[in-house]
């Protein structure tokens, strides 16, 4: 009794001691409504921009920010969002990673005056990224009527550059801006358990081999 005891002492610390969630950290950073610019491309069932970034931190892509907003036209069917690897810095098809709905309502109506970031989790995609990596984000609305606007303006990103295709064509263009958007990375240590944690399971181990002595010895 005296065993289960110490187990559920210190089972009841461990869960008081344990780290929260893990946290998001900012990596790749790009505001194109900061810059001033009211210019952007248009998402349509004709038209799929496209922005390339490098990563710059270790660890999972959990959240995607993106400075989009329903266009003039409003649109009637979801947003795709596609994470794809590229090739000589062009976003390649064949290196799809996976991609995600977002719903028409969860954008924006059109306002050149207030544009701020459509936050996306991507996070169970389960793309792990290494720094230096070089990926894109791909927008595309394949069916529906209306269109999306995807925010751009010039030189306020260095680590990647905005292509557009023409579907079903898989070629890209380069456009020579960048878009607005963020990237967010859940990192190892994030999920490491904190100190007080590890000490906790050091005790443990402690205890366990202890009463495993004991209960030899009474034998």
């Amino acid at each position: 009794m005296k065993f289960l005891k110490v187990l559920s002492t210190l089972a009841l610390i461990f869960a008081i001691t344990s780290p929260a969630s893990a946290a998001l950290v900012l990596d790749q950073s790009a505001d194109a409504f900061a810059a001033g610019s009211a210019d952007g491309l248009v998402v349509s069932d004709g038209q799929a921009p496209s922005q390339t970034f490098t990563v710059g931190i270790a660890g999972l892509l959990a959240q995607v920010d993106l400075q989009v907003q329903q266009g003039s036209s409003p649109p009637s069917d979801d947003l795709i969002l596609s994470i794809l690897g590229t090739t000589g810095g062009v976003p390649d098809l064949n290196q799809a990673l996976g991609s995600v709905s977002i719903a028409p309502g969860d954008v924006p109506p059109q306002d050149f005056n207030n544009v701020s970031f459509v936050s996306v989790d991507v996070s169970s995609l389960g793309i792990f990224v290494s720094v230096g990596d070089s990926l894109a984000l791909e927008l595309t609305y394949p069916t529906g009527s209306g269109f999306y606007f995807w925010y751009e303006a010039g030189d306020i990103y260095a680590g990647g550059e905005n292509y557009t295709r023409n579907p079903p064509s898989t070629q890209f263009s380069f456009e020579g801006f960048e878009h607005g958007f963020q990237t967010w990375v859940e990192t190892p240590m994030d999920v490491v358990p904190e100190p007080s944690s590890l000490l906790v399971w050091s005790l443990l181990g402690l205890t366990l081999g202890g009463c495993a002595w004991l209960r030899r010895r009474h034998r």
